[in-house]
């Protein structure tokens, strides 16, 4: 096998460009605010359209909080079009709010 050739083994790292996620500014925190565009599940990404930025794309690590008016729910919970506050600190989503409002 070359360095060139990806297996075809069916895992989904392999279609996702890492370069793409988003780790904060230079300190590694920031505030995204937007609605859920895109969500990658098997990679704990979701994407958020945020207006100054565009679309942003976050890992959500396992063990992060997820919140629904106060309580918290799983990743999986997560829609499309749902309006989310994205907490990220060292670099990674700290806290992950969903918002019952229309931007």
């Amino acid at each position: 096998m070359a360095a060139i050739d990806i297996p075809e083994d069916g895992s989904p790292v392999r279609s996702f460009d890492l370069s793409t996620l988003y780790h904060g500014d230079e300190f590694g925190r920031a505030m995204i605010r937007g609605p859920v565009t895109s969500l990658n599940l098997p990679l704990y990404v979701i994407t958020v359209w945020d207006k100054s930025r565009g679309p942003v794309n976050l890992v959500v690590y396992e063990g992060t909080p997820v919140l629904r008016k106060g309580g918290i729910v799983p990743m999986e919970n997560l829609r499309i079009g749902e309006i989310v506050e994205v907490t990220v600190t060292g670099g990674r989503a700290s806290m992950v709010i969903l918002l019952d409002v229309e931007l």
